[in-house]
């Protein structure tokens, strides 16, 4: 469980030029009051804790609702990858970037593409990120995987609702950008307004994908945070604030400051190819 008490987030610069909603629920130490969005400043560039770099992780089918209700489709992955997402001061939405990997690997270090597992270092300018790797992800497509295609089948989500099959890689393209380091907003938390019994960990990626990935494996660094967690009225409310946390992020990752640390996913699948 992420410390909520020994953690405060990061200083940032003030953004003053969106439109709030009015009104959210949310839960402070269980108790419920409302509060309008808060207005948290980001600066211009990533600073401590962050960057934070995940190497290696696997996509797994979530609740389906990102596509299905809300129109925002998510990848999905284990909260269980990584001891270190400790290291994310508090629940909430954070940005950064994100890199799906191709299904066939060369194990030359069974992972990170060079990157020891652990709390080495990346670097960027002098600028150190924490390494954190390999995600030991649930089911198919953790990243020791062998050269060889993976064979597709059919799971459950994780409400046993519906299923969907494990696809990997597979149905990407390279010509599509699917393979890039792209932008994404992150979620982690406990999806109050949908009532969630589990933490969840999902990323949105601002990129249409040529097909699902389900099962496929990647890595991400997240290098800010947008708001903390919240409960909102109405799924209106919701849909509304994440196409908010989306405009923040892209504004944010398009700035120097942050673009130069799309090099440290790049280089993790050196040698890969």
């Amino acid at each position: 469980m992420i410390n909520q008490t020994n953690h405060n987030p990061p200083p940032h610069q003030l953004i003053s030029n969106f439109n709030y909603p009015q009104f959210i629920n949310t839960t402070t130490n269980q108790t419920n009051r409302k509060m309008a969005r808060p207005d948290i400043p980001i600066p211009e560039t990533p600073q401590p804790p962050y960057p934070l770099l995940f190497a290696n992780t696997t996509v797994i089918p979530g609740f389906g609702r990102g596509s299905s209700e809300i129109g925002i489709p998510t990848a999905n992955v284990p909260i269980t990858s990584f001891s270190q997402l400790d290291d994310i001061p508090e629940t909430g939405v954070y940005f950064g970037y994100v890199k799906i990997h191709k299904n066939k690997k060369k194990n030359k270090d069974k992972s990170n593409g060079g990157v020891k597992k652990g709390d080495d270092k990346a670097s960027v300018d002098g600028r150190d990120a924490n390494v954190k790797g390999d995600g030991e992800g649930e089911g198919e497509g953790e990243a020791n995987r062998e050269d060889k295609k993976q064979e597709r089948k059919i799971v459950d989500r994780i409400d046993g609702k519906s299923q969907v099959e494990l696809t990997y890689s597979d149905l990407l393209s390279s010509s599509n950008g699917d393979f890039d380091v792209l932008p994404m907003v992150l979620s982690i938390g406990w999806n109050p307004f949908f009532k969630n019994k589990q933490k969840a960990c999902e990323l949105h990626v601002m990129h249409k994908f040529a097909g699902p990935f389900y099962g496929a494996d990647l890595s991400f660094i997240v290098l800010g945070y947008i708001r903390p967690e919240l409960d909102y009225v109405s799924l209106e409310l919701l849909i509304r604030d994440i196409n908010l946390d989306i405009e923040i992020a892209l504004m944010y990752l398009k700035k120097e400051g942050y673009v130069k640390f799309k090099s440290l996913l790049s280089d993790l699948e050196k040698g890969d190819e």
